[in-house]
């Protein structure tokens, strides 16, 4: 054990320290779904669920994208702040929302497409 709370962690440590580990992911989770889609296209595209699995991915996309252009500029300010501000934890369960709904309807593509 470290002997670290999470209360002595400041988030723009923990972010730089997970960033190279969820974009490697993020690499690794397009080649795979472009591979499947490639075997499938038609089958998939024709799945309602692959449609709103792709509008869930674009949902998370511009939510980072926002994320990053906007609420990230005050990351500075969040490392002494006991809680993140509200437009943080917004961002966060956007977020969370949108990659469970990416992972579910993903999920339901496979008990619909065959």
């Amino acid at each position: 054990m470290l002997g670290l709370s999470l209360r002595e962690l400041r988030v723009s440590e923990v972010y730089r320290a997970l960033a190279p580990w969820f974009l490697v992911g993020f690499a690794l989770m397009q080649i795979s779904g472009a591979t499947l889609f490639a075997a499938f296209a038609t089958a998939a595209y024709a799945n309602g669920y692959f449609r709103l699995k792709l509008i869930l991915l674009l949902v998370a996309a511009l939510n980072a994208v926002v994320f990053h252009r906007l609420t990230q500029r005050d990351a500075a300010v969040w490392d002494a702040a006991a809680r993140p501000p509200a437009s943080v934890r917004l961002a966060g369960l956007a977020s969370l929302v949108a990659w469970a709904g990416v992972i579910l309807a993903g999920r339901m593509m496979s008990y619909t497409m065959f």
